[in-house]
């Protein structure tokens, strides 16, 4: 898949299981046709991508996301949401949609 501002999806983020991650967020509505977060709250963003970057074993799991969603100082975002930020709710919510690491690997295979 293509991302407008750079014409293509930022490695490591450039793979099969990657590919079903990003179907699955699409059709929840999370990410957009160009594969940015749809909501612009940076700590929403910043949490989407550290789920994204655990879920695919991405490390390190700042830079690719900076540079595809064009958004800059993600770990320092990251440090300041607390425990009790209501954005810690709605990854919730996202987490639920995502499949587990063996359901994607299988799926990537495909």
């Amino acid at each position: 898949m293509k991302n407008e501002s750079e014409n293509i999806v930022a490695k490591p983020l450039d793979t099969p299981e990657a590919q079903v991650l990003w179907g699955i967020l699409m059709a929840y509505g999370y990410l957009g046709e160009d594969l940015k977060p749809t909501d612009p709250d940076a700590k929403k963003a910043t949490l989407l991508a550290d789920s994204i970057a655990t879920l695919l074993q991405i490390s390190p799991k700042w830079e690719p996301f900076e540079r595809m969603w064009g958004m800059t100082g993600m770990e320092a975002t990251f440090s300041s949401i607390s425990e009790t930020d209501s954005c810690r709710e709605w990854i919730k919510e996202v987490k639920a949609v995502m499949p587990s690491p063996d359901i994607l690997k299988m799926y990537g295979s495909m």
